[in-house]
């Protein structure tokens, strides 16, 4: 039985990768990690900071606002960070969707990062590409 909570190497990994997911979307939304906190009213963006590194949670009282701030739509929003954050929750609701690995995806968003981090030395052609896998990966 998993304990509510409970740090294990799996939970520790969903959650770092459910803030490799708000990184992904709020450098798509063309934000800065301040501009959310702002957008939030959050005394300091650091906060914003500790859940893109994947060691605090966003408050789920806060899911729409975050997603409201990102511009993205809210219920796709909360069911991705129930993946992340509650498994256990989003394999009850969304079991005919539940991804069959939730690591692929993260493996997925981590090399979309370092397509992003690479762009500036791309051409045309391969910026258009990470373009169009962002906005798969956002749809």
């Amino acid at each position: 039985m998993n304990k509510q909570g409970e740090r294990t190497t799996e939970s520790l990994a969903l959650r770092k990768a459910g803030g490799a997911y708000l990184k992904s979307v709020r450098r798509a939304a063309g934000l800065t990690q301040r501009d959310v906190a702002v957008a939030l009213k959050m005394n300091y963006y650091t906060m914003i900071s500790q859940m893109e590194a994947g060691s605090a949670r966003i408050p789920p009282d806060t899911y729409a606002a975050y997603a409201k701030a990102l511009g993205v739509d809210p219920v796709t929003f909360t069911s991705r960070l129930l993946a992340y954050y509650d498994p256990h929750v989003y394999k009850i609701l969304f079991a005919d969707k539940a991804p069959e690995d939730i690591n692929s995806l993260s493996e997925a968003q981590a090399e979309l990062q370092q397509l992003m981090a690479d762009v500036s030395s791309k051409s045309d052609a391969e910026i258009t590409k990470v373009l169009n896998i962002l906005r798969a990966c956002l749809a």
